[in-house]
This record gives C-alpha cells, sequence and structure tokens, in this order.
C-alpha cells in the first residue's frame, strides 16, 4: 500500500443567474492525498427485495471490486457500509476498527439519517414514493439482506459500519476527502449517516462515482423517464445541490461503466410531460439529463426542409396541402408549419417565426419542379434569360440560380476590388448573404424598426413554449468571404495580415453595435443566440488553428462574451464542415453549443467529439448523416443510423437532434418520416 495523489476530474454545477434554476457544467482537476481520504461503500448488500435492483448492484459489484482494490492500494481508507447488518461482522477486525474511533464535537448535530432539504435542494428530480422497484409486477417490499455482496473484497484493514461510527473514523484518521459509491442514490447514498448530506454538512470534501450508483426510481412515475435516465437527473441534482461526481476510469483506466440494460432510451409514458419545450433544450444545453431528447426541425437556416421537399412530406404524413412559403430565398427553405412541428415533437422554433404573419407580407412565385408557393415580398426573384436573379437595392445582381439549379448562388462581391472600410456597412447589405433578408427582414427597419422587433418577440415568446433561436449571424471568416470572394479572402488573411485586421476589427465593431440595438429588443424572449462562421470543409479547418486564434478567436470572444453580458442566453455557432481542430479554441472563446455536427467529415465522429468535448460543448445536430443515409439510404438504415446517433450523443445532455444540415429536395419523404418517428421512439 502507498500513499499517492489521486487527481480527479470532478463535475458540479452551478446556477447561470441566481434564483434562474438553469444550470451550467464546472469541471475542476483537483489533487487528493490518498492518506487523506476515504472511499465509502453503501448499502452493496447481498440481495434486496426488489429483483431489478438485486440484479443491478450484482451486475456491478465486480466493477466496484476493481475500483475499491485499486484505491486501496494508493493508500485510500475503504469503508464498507451495509447497512442492518451489522451482527453479521459481530468481532470481524474491520468492525472493531471502526467501533474503537473515539467520538468527536461536532458544530452541526450528526443525524442518523439526514432528510431532504427543500431549502437547499428543493425537490428530488424523480418520484421514489412508490419506493422505487421498476420491476412489472412490482416485488413485495422487505428486508431480505443480510450482509455486503460477497463479489466486493473486504481486506485487511477495511472498516466496517453502518452508524455515525463513519464521521468519528474520518475525524481519527485525518480525512478530508471522500469519494463514495453504491447504492441507492436517491434515498441512502445522500440521507445515511455516512452519506453525502451528513458529510457535506459536516465540512467535507465529497465526491460520487456516478457510474458506480443505482437509483430506486420506478419509469411509471414522474418524470417518466426510463430508469437509466432517471438515475442521470439524480446525478444532475447531487452535482447542482450537494457535490460534485466523477466517473471509474479515471483511477482504473478503461471506460465508465453501464448497465447491459442502459440503453438510454425515454418510456413510452409521456402523458405529463416533465418538461416543456424549452426547459428540456435549456436543460441539455446545461448538459442537465433531460426527460428526453431535444428535437429541432427549422429553427435556424442550417435545420430545415428545402421547399420542393415540403408538399411531398406534408402529402405522405397524410396532411392537408398548404401553401408553401418560401422564408429562405438564397436556398430555397420552406417555414414548416405548425401542425407539422407538433406531429414530430419538435421543441425549437426560430425568432422569425413571429413576423411576416400578414398576405401582404408574401407573393406568388413558383418552384422550379413548377409548384406554386410564396416568396417574401421584398425578396422577389427576377425572370433573365435562362435563369432567376436575387437583385440587392443597389441594384446589383447579388445571385443567380440558372433552370436546372435548386437554389442561388452568389456573384457578386463588393470588395473584389476595391476594399474601401468606409464603405464596409453598405458593402454587408451588398451581397446575396447580407442582402436577401428572411423575416423579419426589412419589417422590422427604420426609425421604430426596435419596437416593432421587441413587439414581434415578446408575441411570440407569449405565444410558445419552444425554445427560441434568435438568428444574429456576426459572420468574421463568412463575411471576408461575402464580401472579398473565397480566394481574395484567404489570401489576405495569408499575405496581409495589418490589412485583414483592420478590416475584422471594423467588422467586430459593427457587430458589436448591431448586438447591442439587437438584444435590447429581443434579449427577454430568445433563448439561443445564433452566429455563423463555416470554418470547416469536408477534411479539416478552412484555416490553420494558429491563424483562428491570432484572426478570429479574440473577436469571437468579444461578440459571444457581450451577448451573455447583454441577456441571459446560449451562444450557438453554426459551422459547416471539419472543425474539430478548432473546437479548444472555440470552447475558450465563450462557445456553448455547435450546429450543424457534420459527422461524415474529417475527425467529427459522434463518438469522439462526445467524449473529448461532451463535457464543454452541446451538439446540436449530428443526428442524422445527410450527405449519404438520409438521401440515398433506406428507411431501415435511417432508424438504425438515427438509435445510433443519439445513443452516441444524449448520455448527460449536452446534445439537441437535429439531421446534419437542411433536408434537401431529392430526399424521400419516407426517409424523412423514419427519421423522425426512430426518434420520437428512442429520445
Amino acid at each position: 500500500m502507498t500513499d499517492q495523489i489521486l487527481t480527479l476530474k470532478l463535475r458540479s454545477r452551478r446556477e447561470t443567474a441566481a434564483g434562474s434554476g438553469q444550470y451550467a457544467i464546472v469541471t475542476e482537476v483537483v489533487s487528493w492525498r490518498a492518506a487523506e481520504t476515504a472511499a465509502i461503500i453503501c448499502d452493496m448488500w447481498d440481495t434486496h427485495w426488489c429483483r431489478g435492483a438485486a440484479a443491478r448492484v450484482a451486475e456491478m459489484a465486480p466493477h466496484m471490486n476493481t475500483l475499491a482494490a485499486e484505491l486501496r492500494h494508493r493508500g485510500v481508507l475503504i469503508i464498507h457500509a451495509p447497512s442492518g447488518t451489522m451482527d453479521f461482522y459481530r468481532g470481524h477486525p474491520g468492525r472493531i476498527l471502526a467501533q474503537s474511533a473515539p467520538p468527536v464535537e461536532v458544530a452541526i448535530p450528526l443525524q442518523n439519517w439526514v432528510h431532504l432539504m427543500p431549502e437547499r435542494e428543493g425537490k428530488l428530480p424523480i418520484d421514489d414514493a412508490d419506493g422505487g422497484c421498476d420491476d412489472d409486477p412490482p416485488c413485495p417490499k422487505g428486508r431480505p439482506w443480510t450482509c455486503q455482496i460477497a463479489t466486493i473484497e473486504i481486506a485487511e484493514g477495511d472498516a466496517i459500519t453502518d452508524s455515525i461510527e463513519a464521521y468519528y473514523l474520518l475525524r481519527q484518521r485525518g480525512i478530508r476527502h471522500v469519494i463514495i459509491m453504491g447504492v441507492h442514490e436517491n434515498m441512502c447514498v445522500l440521507g445515511r449517516p455516512f452519506g453525502i448530506r451528513q458529510l457535506v454538512l459536516q465540512g467535507m470534501d465529497v465526491a460520487l462515482v456516478r457510474d458506480m450508483t443505482d437509483t430506486m426510481y420506478n419509469s411509471r412515475q414522474r418524470p417518466f423517464v426510463d430508469h437509466f435516465a432517471g438515475t442521470e437527473l439524480m446525478h444532475a441534482h447531487i452535482e447542482a445541490h450537494w457535490c460534485p461526481t466523477l466517473t471509474s476510469d479515471q483511477i482504473i483506466g478503461g471506460q465508465p461503466f453501464h448497465f447491459a440494460a442502459q440503453k438510454h432510451k425515454a418510456s413510452a409514458v409521456f402523458s405529463s410531460h416533465f418538461m416543456t419545450c424549452r426547459e428540456r433544450v435549456l436543460a441539455a444545453l446545461n448538459h442537465v439529463p433531460p426527460d428526453r431528447v431535444p428535437l429541432d426541425f427549422g429553427a435556424h437556416r442550417s435545420s430545415g426542409i428545402a421547399a420542393l421537399a415540403y408538399p411531398k412530406l406534408r402529402q405522405a404524413l397524410g396532411l392537408p396541402p398548404r401553401p408553401v412559403r418560401v422564408y429562405d430565398p438564397v436556398q430555397q427553405l420552406a417555414i414548416i408549419d405548425e401542425d407539422v412541428l407538433d406531429l414530430f415533437g419538435v421543441d425549437t422554433v426560430e425568432l422569425g417565426r413571429g413576423f411576416a404573419l400578414e398576405e401582404e407580407n408574401w407573393a406568388p412565385w413558383t418552384l422550379p419542379d413548377g409548384t406554386p408557393c410564396l416568396m417574401p415580398a421584398w425578396a422577389m426573384p427576377e425572370r433573365h434569360e435562362g435563369e432567376w436573379v436575387l437583385r440587392g437595392k443597389s441594384g446589383h445582381i447579388l445571385g443567380r440560380m440558372p433552370d436546372g439549379a435548386l437554389y442561388f448562388e452568389q456573384c457578386y462581391w463588393p470588395f473584389l476590388e476595391d476594399d474601401d472600410l468606409d464603405r464596409l456597412p453598405e458593402a454587408l447589405e451588398d451581397n446575396m448573404w447580407g442582402g436577401v433578408a428572411s423575416p423579419p427582414g426589412p419589417l422590422v427597419a427604420g426609425p421604430d424598426g426596435a419596437q416593432r422587433l421587441a413587439e414581434g418577440a415578446r408575441r411570440l415568446r407569449a405565444q410558445t413554449d419552444r425554445a427560441i433561436v434568435g438568428l444574429f449571424g456576426g459572420n468574421l471568416f463568412e463575411n471576408g468571404q461575402f464580401l472579398y470572394r473565397m480566394d481574395n479572402f484567404l489570401m489576405l488573411l495569408a499575405a496581409d495580415a495589418p490589412r485583414a485586421h483592420a478590416f475584422l476589427e471594423r467588422l467586430t465593431e459593427l457587430h458589436l453595435e448591431n448586438l447591442e440595438r439587437y438584444l435590447a429588443s429581443v434579449g427577454p424572449y430568445i433563448d439561443i443566440i445564433l452566429f455563423g462562421d463555416d470554418l470547416g470543409s469536408q477534411n479539416g479547418p478552412q484555416i490553420s488553428p494558429a491563424m483562428y486564434r491570432e484572426f478570429f478567436q479574440p473577436r469571437h470572444a468579444r461578440l459571444w462574451h457581450r451577448a451573455k453580458e447583454l441577456a441571459n442566453v446560449k451562444v450557438m455557432l453554426h459551422s459547416c464542415g471539419s472543425i474539430r481542430m478548432l473546437l479548444p479554441d472555440l470552447i475558450a472563446a465563450g462557445l456553448d453549443a455547435t450546429n450543424p455536427v457534420q459527422i461524415s467529415c474529417v475527425g467529427m465522429e459522434a463518438e469522439g467529439l462526445k467524449r473529448d468535448f461532451g463535457d464543454a460543448l452541446t451538439f446540436w445536430g449530428g443526428g442524422c448523416d445527410t450527405q449519404t443515409i438520409l438521401s440515398r439510404g433506406t428507411p431501415d438504415q435511417v432508424r438504425q443510423h438515427v438509435r445510433q446517433q443519439i445513443a452516441l450523443l444524449r448520455p448527460g445532455g449536452g446534445f439537441v437532434f437535429q439531421q446534419v444540415h437542411n433536408i434537401l429536395a431529392d430526399v424521400p419523404p419516407q426517409n424523412i418520416i423514419a427519421m423522425f418517428e426512430t426518434v420520437n421512439e428512442v429520445r
């Protein structure tokens, strides 16, 4: 046995604002001397009145024994606490060791059971009033245990107790840090005289091994999630109100322990949702496991559906035909009607849906396949020979869509020949991406535009419990491409750093001015603010991490931090492509979430992203690959793929389901339906 240093990564949750009820994950690396650390094994009995509970203890025990053995080897005191079985251990050296610790004086009286403390922790997130048996039919209650399960070794030097003797022993040994494992998290682990509440109240450093515990929770009770999701909710509760958690792999290597039945799928019983749509999305963004995986469809300009595909989807769903409203003329995306959002259980909505509600805001047009549609009246394409064009206020043709094409492509770059930075405000509106607006567009322009923007946002907030995404933009890298053209802007970054910095600094100042005005109007009514910058390509970032850090990270940090100062919002970045190499710097700049998580790109595999960045970043996307699976696969292949992606991305929150970018015109409606049906089966 040696006295070593335990280096542990502890996860806790901190309220984002006092009284908000919203929590963000915080991680801290600590170093504990093994000689000043104890590990308490709580109530790992030889059997239990609940068959399921007993089976899970038996499944977990070998892994826990390995963990205890390694901690013991490093010099940690192991305390076995199988409550109510002390007669079995009468005369055992471990029992005598615990009994020999003298009582100590305490400022807060020690309790034989520390009950729920509503003033500190509210109520538990799961209802265990029925005893928590998840078997069907429920098992008859009793006290059949006689000792600790034999799989867990009680070695020389270990202690055995089930009372406040444990605290006396800790004090006698000069122990300051306690690692707790065992069952049941919502009952004994919290309440026993050696449990989390007691030790935290006495000033101990306590950490729960979250993969070495279980709950007594019946999934037929509130919040109507599966057993393991209920356990994850308890992890979040403890992290927010009592102590941090860790996982066993930090000590013994390998992977965290998972029960064989732990499939992370929600119960089919949703007669009363535990969370509203907004609460569900915010929980995921705060890395709190929600009652089910949040779902986005059409809440931003990269999670929607092509106008050509939308009528076919409605028909396949058996819904009545409705006029197709093309809210994004450039990408030819449709507004998704409320009946589809309800049918698919969508949890999100874009702020623009609160505007352009009058018929006069729309004008008739025809999609490339001849389908009649409605286009924003202020963004009507013009017909030229063999093509459609989009013209800006300056008179320049900004985008072209030749016959046979399905969307517009940029054809005018204001800074192509002369980058007069004094013209930057006008240039930002004189390119296709900045000059062809989706709703609300010019409806909120003019002297009283801010008031109209605020009124529309307030109205939408009052009408929906969906999480509202505000599309701000604030593009830095992309605006360079939109104004200079991609090749020229990349050369500017590489060859003329002073000029590139001057451009980006002026651009950032304009964005900050607009951000102040935007959030002054909509800040109280949105939940997520979306910035844009396509930084990736299929095989890697478009620029090196060093170039990102020099030109863009400090400016992203200024924008994102200011947004959080102005409003209680989460910051999301839209970036296509392979951005894995940039994620550490994006996170350091203040990023909360990224979409669309293009999993088919190099380095963007869901398993690796979740493992390496899942504690710090929410993956808003990655739910279904649109390059090959959704567009070319069979419905069965879509279903299998969606199940796999959800299983990889949902654990611990930090995941909002959306397909990877927009559903394009040629995607079969049967595949779209298979995707959303599967999401709702397993979410």
